[in-house]
């Protein structure tokens, strides 16, 4: 593998990992502010989770056509 892909690859899975620890707080203040009675903004929240992990996805696809 060509050393600025290596690069990419490192860096690409960094992110997703680090995509996935934030996507795991908020998805916890999605249930905090639903418990706070605030369902518009859980639902919302709980959207912008949904989001991050098809982001997340689509980068893993990208880390498995580097790396292939």
């Amino acid at each position: 593998m060509e050393e600025n892909t290596k690069k990419i690859a490192a860096l690409l899975d960094h992110l997703v990992h680090h995509n996935e620890h934030h996507a795991e707080e908020i998805h916890e203040l999605a249930e905090n502010a639903k418990k706070a009675g605030n369902d518009e903004a859980a639902a919302l929240i709980a959207e912008g989770v949904t989001l991050m992990d098809q982001s997340n996805k689509k980068l893993r696809e990208a880390l498995k056509a580097l790396t292939e």
